[in-house]
């Protein structure tokens, strides 16, 4: 019990420092980039007049949601669009013709802004979900192991279950045997 008490305020440890103390720093630095990409396009706009007053605007838009709502741009959110995406064909058409219209500007820097705003929103993702990864770490280590392990396992032309199967084998033949020996992928017990 004790240890279970440990862990939850270590756990609440974690989410408090990492919520209240270094997340805060993250998005303001992400909302300075998005600030300082904002006006660099607005110094395209002065500079270019090959810039079309539409890809402007989108492209500004674009910048101004993700500096308001950077603190909406979680995993759950991301998922929640990329299905909208699929299903919707309306979303679809609009989302695929911001992109062409960005992707046929004439204007070199501002594809290269919008590809580093786009970098900038996962780098946002990516903070948003920085307090979830202590719970992800174990699970990843796990995953990682077992892949590892049947890596191993397939260089004896063997899998993991017909290895448990084995020693299960092994050890009704006889209880004595605690692990089996594997030589060309027959027991040797």
């Amino acid at each position: 019990m004790a240890t279970f008490i440990l862990i939850l305020i270590v756990l609440s440890g974690w989410h408090f420092i990492y919520n209240a103390i270094l997340l805060p720093s993250f998005r303001a630095n992400l909302s300075f980039k998005f600030f300082a990409l904002r006006d660099k396009l607005v110094r395209f706009k002065c500079d270019n007049k090959m810039l079309s007053e539409k890809v402007f605007q989108q492209v500004y838009g674009s910048l101004n949601i993700n500096i308001e709502h950077i603190e909406k741009i979680t995993i759950s959110n991301f998922f929640r669009s990329k299905n909208k995406f699929e299903e919707d064909p309306k979303f679809r058409h609009f989302v695929e013709e911001r992109i062409n219209n960005v992707q046929s500007c004439g204007v070199y820097d501002v594809r290269v802004l919008y590809h580093k705003a786009n970098k900038y929103y996962a780098l946002a993702l990516v903070a948003n979900s920085g307090s979830y990864i202590i719970y992800i770490f174990p699970v990843l280590i796990a995953v990682l192991c077992y892949y590892s392990i049947n890596e191993q396992l397939k260089k004896t032309k063997i899998s993991f279950v017909d290895y448990f199967k084995e020693i299960n084998i092994a050890q009704q033949n006889n209880p004595a045997v605690l692990i089996p020996i594997y030589k060309e992928g027959k027991v040797f017990a």
